[in-house]
């Protein structure tokens, strides 16, 4: 891939490839490089819910406060809700 267009994907739009590490550093990383292949994962999860056309599949990305997220799942922050609860309502 060329250095011009990493980061785009063939109709130039930003591929999701930005990971946060946490709030002071951001690493990016073309999937394939690490070993992640995003098709073979998707077809295997279709294929587990019972999903026969791969259309019917949406993905949703957000961002995640890190540090809110460690506090919430060790229990540091009492005024925060607990993970489980968090994640068993999304």
């Amino acid at each position: 891939m060329k250095p011009d267009n990493l980061g785009f994907t063939e109709d130039r739009r930003p591929m999701e490839t930005m990971s946060e590490t946490s709030e002071a550093t951001t690493t990016t990383a073309a999937s394939e490089y690490q070993g992640f292949d995003y098709n073979e994962d998707i077809t295997v999860l279709a294929r587990q819910l019972g999903i026969d056309n791969l259309e019917d599949l949406k993905r949703e990305r957000f961002r995640v406060n890190r540090r809110r997220l460690e506090q919430m799942l060790t229990g540091e922050d009492e005024s925060l809700e607990r993970a489980d609860v968090f994640f068993e309502k999304v």
